[in-house]
């Protein structure tokens, strides 16, 4: 999953920031091919998760701040989907990744090629007109 024009919103910070989340699917997509392969992926695994992590704090924090500076009326069904990924990465973070790599690898990579197709494609395109 390289980026693909389709992602852009035509706001270049945004883009680019997404971009970062394309990166990091496909960083766990190499993982994927390791873990297979029977290599021990944990501090590579927690690293990703640990980047994940810093990259909605901060990633959310500015898409949100937009919105709010444009009057977005959505706003706040927005940061409860944002609230959602947060959570769902916590979640990650809890598990036993040491024993279920290889599951927790496919979880993760699902749940983010599943939140740039739903979330980046259809309800970050919704502010796009607003914020523009």
């Amino acid at each position: 999953m390289l980026w693909q024009d389709r992602f852009s919103l035509g706001i270049p910070v945004i883009d680019e920031q997404h971009k970062q989340l394309v990166d990091l699917v496909e960083e766990v997509k190499g993982l994927i091919h390791d873990a297979e392969d029977g290599v021990d992926c944990y501090d590579d695994i927690t690293y990703v998760l640990e980047s994940l992590k810093d990259y909605t704090i901060s990633h959310f924090a500015e898409e949100e701040a937009m919105m709010e500076a444009h009057g977005y009326n959505k706003l706040n069904a927005h940061k409860m989907e944002h609230a959602a990924f947060v959570a769902k990465v916590q979640d990650f973070l809890s598990k036993d990744i040491d024993f279920e790599q290889l599951s927790v690898l496919e979880d993760v990579v699902t749940f983010l090629l599943d939140w740039i197709i739903e979330h980046i494609l259809v309800t970050d395109s919704q502010y796009v007109g607003v914020v523009k």
